[in-house]
């Protein structure tokens, strides 16, 4: 297949594979040009699980796609593969629903992440699989990183991968407060789970997607970290969560929590009307929401004057969200 067949905005299966996929790994790209062949190598790569890769980049101007591209096809022609590999080339949709979208492709009711800055260990995916027929209450599982630079230097401590991987559950407490551990990048979930809350769409901030996925997951099942680095994460001056914790007073962090609070009080009416959960637990998880919701809405109020004060441009918010803001200001 050649570039050009591939149209605006379609997934193309690029590769067909070997047997039934496992396990699909969602890889939405957005301006990575400078690591994303490591990164899309170390998904091809994955050993000991039939994997389903779909990656599609979020129109990116710097040639990440292009790259992309040319990375899959020459690792195709050298190597070949048994995982499925679809991509997509299309318009922006990173404060939409960029990853909505992957997971509505996904053929598999178990997705990971894997973003085109970071690379992944090459036994994560047939890991990930493994503790989720291991616990059949799993619905969310996220990993340890290991940090590197932009050079892919290492920062901080590895540990080597231990044969016996152990995993620690996470409370309600440290997933509404957003732990560090669960984000994006390092989140696998089962997607039939998801579906019985609304769907994540326009209408929630990309970065609010992960505290409100886990969250979901935590009400209907158990929310897992494995104690290893199955992830080198690479931290660099154009990562999206750099350039949201260095804007003045975080505004993009704070409105990301507060949209994602706000979710968590819908989501936990849909459990009680579930009878996932007994009501003193229902009173007492919105009693802590509220709270969360009263503290950052201080935090966006006072970045949101700070940048109106200083005239400085606020980025990673879209244009809508701005206007309502201004609005309310008024």
């Amino acid at each position: 297949m050649i570039f050009s067949n591939i149209k605006h905005d379609s997934f193309i299966e690029v590769w067909a594979g070997e047997g039934l996929p496992m396990i699909s790994v969602l890889m939405p790209l957005y301006k990575q040009v400078h690591y994303i062949k490591s990164a899309l190598y170390s998904i091809l790569s994955q050993r000991g699980v039939v994997v389903e890769i779909i990656i599609s980049d979020d129109a990116s101007f710097d040639g990440t796609f292009d790259l992309a591209w040319e990375s899959v096809q020459y690792w195709l022609t050298k190597n070949g593969s048994k995982h499925r590999v679809v991509m997509r080339s299309g318009s922006k949709r990173l404060w939409r629903d960029h990853l909505p979208l992957l997971v509505d492709n996904a053929t598999c009711d178990i997705v990971c992440q894997a973003h085109g800055d970071d690379e992944s260990h090459p036994d994560r995916a047939r890991i990930t699989v493994d503790l989720f027929k291991q616990f059949p209450r799993l619905s969310m599982l996220a990993c340890e990183p290991t940090l590197v630079n932009e050079l892919g230097e290492l920062i901080g401590s590895e540990r080597p991968l231990n044969p016996k991987i152990e995993v620690t559950r996470f409370s309600y407490k440290s997933i509404m407060e957003g732990h560090s551990c669960l984000i994006g990048f390092s989140q696998a979930w089962r997607v039939g789970v998801m579906r019985k809350f609304e769907r994540l769409d326009r209408s929630f901030s990309a970065v609010a997607h992960d505290r409100i996925l886990a969250f979901r997951a935590s009400l209907v099942g158990d929310v897992m970290l494995i104690n290893a680095q199955l992830i080198r994460r690479r931290e660099h001056s154009l990562a999206a969560s750099k350039l949201m914790f260095i804007e003045p007073g975080r505004f993009a962090w704070a409105l990301a929590c507060l949209t994602a609070l706000n979710a968590m009080k819908t989501d936990l009416y849909q459990a009680k009307v579930m009878a996932v959960l007994t009501d003193a637990l229902y009173l007492e998880l919105i009693s802590q929401i509220d709270s969360l919701i009263i503290n950052n809405t201080y935090d966006l109020t006072r970045a949101y004057c700070l940048h109106a004060q200083t005239g400085t441009q606020i980025t990673w918010v879209d244009e809508d969200t701005l206007l309502r803001l201004r609005s309310n200001q008024s």
